[in-house]
């Protein structure tokens, strides 16, 4: 994937998202004007939450994927704010993870590997 362009990418994991969370959310709407806050808002049983997607292909020596939490905005990057949104789904090419923004305590960047309990399981 990593000759495509960063909306290219952006594009297919939302795509990525749509999908697998369209089997757990009764409803899942894109907002019509970007913003770097959100990029879906999901329905699940009546509960309505703003949905941040992020690709990484980072791989610390580790082993684990890295997330950058930052976005980038006309004034550079900025730090990860958990008021904007509600769960934060990750792509990368382990699987993906939805974890939501309570459990994240960093501003920049995540390991993986620390929220393994957020994977999720696909049929």
């Amino acid at each position: 994937m990593s000759c495509m362009s960063y909306l290219e990418q952006s594009y297919l994991s939302t795509c990525r998202a749509v999908e697998i969370l369209s089997g757990k959310c009764d409803n899942i709407c894109v907002p019509i004007h970007h913003t770097s806050d959100y990029d879906l808002i999901v329905d699940a049983k009546g509960v309505i939450s703003r949905v941040k997607v992020i690709r990484t292909e980072c791989l610390a020596e580790s082993g684990a994927y890295i997330v950058n939490l930052r976005s980038a905005g006309k004034e550079g990057k900025q730090a990860f704010c958990p008021a904007d949104c509600d769960f934060v789904f990750v792509d990368c090419p382990e699987g993906y993870y939805l974890i939501p923004v309570t459990s994240i305590t960093q501003k920049r960047s995540i390991s993986l590997s620390r929220f393994l309990e957020y994977k999720v399981r696909l049929k």
